[in-house]
This record gives structure tokens, C-alpha cells and sequence, in this order.
């Protein structure tokens, strides 16, 4: 794949996590199971991903959802499908993996990708991944996060900025900035001197455990006695135990060396039902619905749903569900997953 890369010790992670509360009232399902092309899952897509760069593949999920993973994609045998006995957030997740990874390879190079990303077009990181490679960064004990430029002024998304130009498609990290508000991601797209933050990552694997180590010791040693415990009582003991947080905070943020790989596709983290009508998917019932001077309204439904007089209205029927909401306004859809709990309460 690169020049002078030994190309068998890199492996992919896939991030398989689970539903969100801003696709209520779907949040029953998990978000992979989306289709940006109406074809193809997320978590295809991921795969797809991940196999244009090596057939070292494996996913983390949850335990419940294993099966369905598996399901979806048979080329993985059960060994590379890891599983959570509950959710810890993306560190827990990643560290569980690269351990696992790193006691049978300890050269292992890998790039971490979440399945609920869309990117196009979606081999995309194999030009970046090709350059580091070249360039030896991950020799170096770089961690690397791959970064996409803003094209408009996006406050669901983190931010990186950039530092010094390392090379090709290459800067040294110099901040990491979550989700700003409207007026610092109009003024962060005009400066061209940041990223957004994809959640996609790539580095050495021992590199990676030596700054888990460094900066979060409790959940390293956690995710080893979750791997060594002699009986399912103490793993997941084990694993209950671990401290939720994110890689950016637990890990990235702190790191000695952090690099960012420009990534030259359009990318959407596709985490409200705003997101999915941008890349014109949601249409898909359109048969099924009747406008009557109506605008810009979409009825994601099994049944007939008529918009009469309104505009600019998502409409999205699941079971005994109904969520009617104006575009725009998909930020707010965990609201009304929180009110749904509660009455259930």
C-alpha cells in the first residue's frame, strides 16, 4: 500500500456503538443500521472503509448488539467482534481493542473509525494513511486524529486547530475545541486554520497504551483485568468499574504528540434527523405521502401522512411513536426522548 510500509501490521477498529436519542422515536435501533444511500448501512460503509485499507478488521460493540454486527458483516469471524458488557464511552471501547490487538501484534499500526460517520467518498483515509505511513509518524509515537475542513459553520461538531505543517496532508494538533457556538465555528471556517474532528483516529498501538497508561492507569488496568479474569462474574465487575470518557478528553487532549491527517472527502457524523434530510435520504417514503401547498416536508412513515399548509416539517412514524418537527430543530429531539422516559417512569 505505502512505500517502505510493512502493510501486515495495520488493522482497523470499527466503533459500533449504539442509538441516539436525537433519532427518537427510532433510538430503539442502533445508528449503524442507518442508510445514507439507501442502500448501504453506516456500519457497511465503515467496512468498506476500513477493507480498502487492510484485512486486519475488527469491531467493538456492545454485548447485545454483537449478533447483529456479526450479522451484517459475515467476512468477520467472531474473535474480531468485541464486545461491551456495558457502555464506557469511546476510551473504554478503543483501549479494549488495541490491548486485545497489541498482545498478538505488538508492531500493530491501527486507524480507529466509528460506524455511524458518513464520508465521501469513503475510502478516503487511504491517501492520509498511505502519507503517515511513508513519513514514519506512527514510528514516532504520533497519535494521530484525522480531520475533515469545515464547509459551513457546524456547532454539533468538535474542532481541531491546527499547528505546524508536518508534511503532505499532514499538521501538528495545537487544540482541541468542543462543539462552539455559532459566532466561533462562522470565525473558525473563515480562518481555513481548522478541522473539524472526525472521531477517526490512527497510531501505533503501543504508542496509544503508553498514553493510556500515562494519563488514565485505572482504565488501562481495568480493560487488562476485564481481558485476564478467570470467570465472567469478575469480568464484567471488571469492565462496570472502568471510567466513562471520551478518547478526545481521556487521551487526545493531554497527549505528548498529536497530529491531524487532512482528509479530503465531505463528512457528517449524521447525528440528528436534520442531518440525514442534508444528504437527501430521508425521502424515501415520498410514495406514501400527499402535499397539499406544501414545502419542503418529508414523512419517514410506513403510512400515508398528508402535509397540508406547512412547510419545512419533518415527520417520523415508529411503532405507537409520532415525531413532528420542524427542520432545524433536530438538536432538540433528545428532549423529546427525555419526556417519553420520563412519562414511562
Amino acid at each position: 500500500m505505502a512505500r517502505g510500509a510493512d502493510t501486515n501490521h495495520l488493522y482497523a477498529v470499527i466503533l459500533a456503538g449504539g442509538a441516539s436519542s436525537r433519532f427518537w422515536p427510532m433510538d430503539d435501533q442502533p445508528k449503524y443500521l442507518l442508510k445514507p444511500d439507501a442502500k448501504t448501512s453506516l456500519l457497511e460503509l465503515a467496512y468498506a472503509r476500513c477493507a480498502s485499507l487492510t484485512k486486519n478488521i475488527y469491531a467493538v460493540t456492545a454485548e447485545q448488539q454483537s449478533a447483529t454486527v456479526q450479522a451484517i458483516l459475515p467476512k468477520l469471524k467472531a474473535t474480531q467482534v468485541l464486545s461491551e458488557p456495558e457502555r464506557r464511552d469511546t476510551l473504554a471501547a478503543v483501549t479494549l481493542a488495541l490491548e486485545t490487538i497489541a498482545r498478538d501484534d505488538p508492531q500493530a499500526i491501527v486507524i480507529v473509525t466509528a460506524a455511524d460517520s458518513f464520508y465521501s467518498p469513503n475510502e478516503c483515509f487511504n491517501e492520509p494513511v498511505k502519507l503517515a505511513l511513508d513519513k514514519g509518524v506512527f514510528e514516532e509515537g504520533t497519535l494521530c486524529c484525522f480531520g475533515v475542513r469545515p464547509t459551513r459553520p457546524e456547532t454539533g461538531f468538535g474542532y481541531i486547530q491546527q499547528g505546524e505543517h508536518l508534511g503532505p496532508g499532514m499538521y501538528r494538533a495545537k487544540a482541541f475545541i468542543e462543539k462552539p457556538d455559532i459566532e466561533l465555528a462562522k470565525a473558525y471556517v473563515a480562518s481555513a486554520g481548522y478541522f473539524w474532528n472526525c472521531g477517526s483516529f490512527a497510531w501505533k498501538a503501543s504508542g496509544f497504551l503508553t498514553e493510556v497508561k500515562r494519563q488514565q492507569p485505572e482504565l488501562l488496568d481495568g480493560v487488562r483485568a476485564y481481558l485476564d479474569a478467570g470467570n465472567e462474574s469478575e469480568r464484567r465487575k471488571s469492565y462496570a468499574a472502568l471510567p466513562a470518557t471520551s478518547v478526545d478528553y481521556g487521551v487526545m487532549e493531554g497527549a505528548r504528540h498529536v497530529a491531524v491527517l487532512e482528509v479530503d472527502a465531505a463528512f457528517d457524523d449524521i447525528g440528528t434527523w436534520d442531518a440525514l434530510a442534508a444528504l437527501g435520504q430521508l425521502d424515501l417514503h415520498r410514495d406514501h405521502a400527499l402535499f397539499v401547498d406544501a414545502n419542503r416536508c418529508i414523512s419517514v412513515s410506513p403510512g400515508t401522512v398528508a402535509f397540508v399548509g406547512v412547510e419545512n416539517l419533518i415527520v417520523v412514524q415508529h411503532g405507537d411513536k409520532t415525531l413532528v418537527m420542524k427542520r432545524g430543530a433536530g438538536n432538540r429531539v433528545k428532549e423529546a426522548h427525555r419526556l417519553d422516559q420520563e412519562n414511562k417512569a
